[in-house]
């Protein structure tokens, strides 16, 4: 060969070994970065791997902890609803088995009565009974009862029912008891105020009784008139006559619960029933 031809040939070579050189560089490089992007994707699967690894612990770890928290959920609930037995239980045993004390009100129910009593008659006006817990006041008074009553002829006597209501006790095999008694009111008439048959006896009770006809003068008001002759035995006055005048007089008094009126004896006036005392005598 010349050496044009073989320069060329050089040249050419030189070329080709470049072009070669460059070819290999560049499958080099391309196999370098391919094998660079395949170790950066194996990385990163390797990671992804190792992360959804963690994931899969991770959720394992968090199905353990939510099975372990419903666990405990339900062991604290389930321990609550004993706790609350328990307590339940513990009250109703304290409920029953603790004496109750005297400040307690108990749920037993106490019985009284208020029996108002005539002691007039000895009859039993009425009776109330009373129904409360054991402690409680009750809220029962005998004020109107006898207010109602004084107004109908009545007059206490006297009452044993605590002014502020009766406390209720607590035994449960005696009843309270309590006595109101009263008696008849009387109005008096005399000769000098004699009753008004037919008119009430006290005003105040127009519904009342009223004054009976026994309750007027002449039945409280008498005049007797006496002549002593003085006579021997063959009817021959030997004195002068003495007239002589006595008055008798009595008080009656009128029951103003029913009407009845009873009276006091008679009473001659200044005493002067001397003359008189040994045949005299009233019909009625």
């Amino acid at each position: 060969m010349d050496n044009k031809l073989r320069y060329k040939m050089y040249k050419s070579g030189k070329q080709w070994i470049f072009i070669g050189c460059i070819s290999f560089m560049a499958i080099t490089g391309t196999s370098v970065a391919s094998h660079k992007v395949m170790a950066d994707e194996a990385h990163v699967e390797q990671s992804n791997t190792q992360a959804s690894d963690e994931e899969k612990n991770n959720t394992s770890t968090t199905t353990v902890s939510s099975d372990t928290t419903q666990t405990l959920s339900k062991i604290d609930k389930d321990s609550q609803s004993a706790a609350e037995q328990s307590t339940g239980n513990s009250i109703n045993s304290k409920a029953v088995t603790e004496p109750q004390s005297s400040t307690d009100t108990q749920s037993d129910n106490q019985n009284a009565s208020v029996t108002y009593i005539d002691q007039t008659t000895g009859i039993t006006i009425k009776t109330d009974s009373l129904t409360g817990k054991s402690g409680q006041v009750s809220d029962y008074r005998t004020n109107d009862t006898i207010t109602w009553l004084t107004g109908r002829g009545y007059e206490l006597v006297s009452n044993d029912y605590p002014d502020n209501g009766v406390v209720f006790d607590r035994d449960d095999k005696t009843d309270q008891h309590f006595t109101v008694i009263l008696k008849h009111k009387t109005t008096v008439v005399t000769p000098d105020n004699p009753g008004q048959p037919g008119y009430p006896v006290n005003p105040s009770n127009p519904g009342g009784p009223r004054y009976p006809n026994e309750s007027a003068l002449n039945w409280l008001y008498r005049e007797v008139n006496q002549t002593v002759n003085y006579v021997d035995g063959q009817d021959k006055t030997v004195a002068p006559s003495i007239k002589d005048q006595v008055i008798f007089t009595r008080t009656g008094l009128i029951d103003q619960a029913n009407g009845a009126i009873t009276y006091t004896g008679w009473q001659a006036k200044n005493n002067d029933n001397v003359l008189l005392s040994s045949y005299f005598y009233f019909y009625e």
